[in-house]
């Protein structure tokens, strides 16, 4: 038994061990960058499409790169932004093999509406799950009051009723925690999230594109599609 127990104690922290967090920093290798409030810029231009971006954060919790990107239309006709069409390159080491037949790795940016839409499907998933749970709840509770508890005594009756207070209490807690996290993930996406864009001429609009990591790769070449214009923008990526 004392061996068995070792013996799980050892694989459990191991497989502690093995858990990596990792900080990742992209830097633009264009020569012309500028700097504001800490993050390097680099701008490139197609077709009168102007794209300004920067690298803005790694999420080792999601395990998404996040860019801050600004796109300005100096064409004379309106374009569509749609960040769920942004994609990159990933490179690796010539000793890196990032996938069996080439050294690249397409990667497509997440779809700010796609995100939206699964949240929304999430948060209403579990409000009625939640309303389920309350009405079983009440049926069960109608049911235990028929229960004869006349064997139990006063003491036991209150500390079972004590008991059940507590537990819904907690589920409840757990529930709003729960929900809150789905509103304030559902928050970003809506504010700050580059979404789906009918650019007028000389209009700009600005906001955050995420994709998932590859932690692997140690440069990115992002596609930036709008329109019939097609911006390219290079990172190089360290891993820490």
């Amino acid at each position: 038994m004392k061996k068995n127990f070792v013996l799980s104690a050892i694989i459990m922290c191991c497989a502690i061990s093995s858990c990596t967090h990792n900080v990742m920093r992209l830097k633009p290798v264009a020569r012309e960058t500028f700097w504001s409030q800490g993050k390097e810029i680099t701008s490139a231009t197609h077709n009168n499409i102007t794209t300004q971006i920067a690298f803005d954060r790694y999420s080792d919790a999601e395990k998404r790169l996040y860019f801050d990107v600004e796109f300005t239309n100096n064409s004379p006709e309106p374009v569509t932004i749609d960040a769920g069409a942004f994609y990159y390159s990933a490179f690796g080491r010539v000793a890196d093999s990032l996938s069996e037949k080439s050294k690249v790795l397409i990667i497509k940016a997440i779809d700010p509406e796609a995100e939206l839409l699964a949240i929304d499907t999430k948060i209403r998933d579990q409000i009625s799950l939640h309303e389920k749970v309350q009405v079983a709840t009440a049926v069960i509770d109608i049911a235990l009051i028929l229960v004869d508890k006349r064997n139990q005594t006063d003491d036991e009756r209150r500390a079972e009723s004590e008991e059940k207070d507590q537990t819904r209490t907690n589920a409840q807690i757990e529930y709003e925690e729960s929900l809150q996290k789905l509103y304030a993930h559902r928050d970003f996406w809506e504010r700050y999230a580059l979404r789906k864009t009918t650019l007028l001429p000389g209009k700009s609009v600005r906001g955050l594109i995420a994709a998932p990591a590859e932690e692997r790769a140690r440069s990115l070449q992002l596609y930036l599609p709008c329109g019939n214009s097609e911006n390219v923008i290079t990172f190089h990526q360290d891993v820490f």
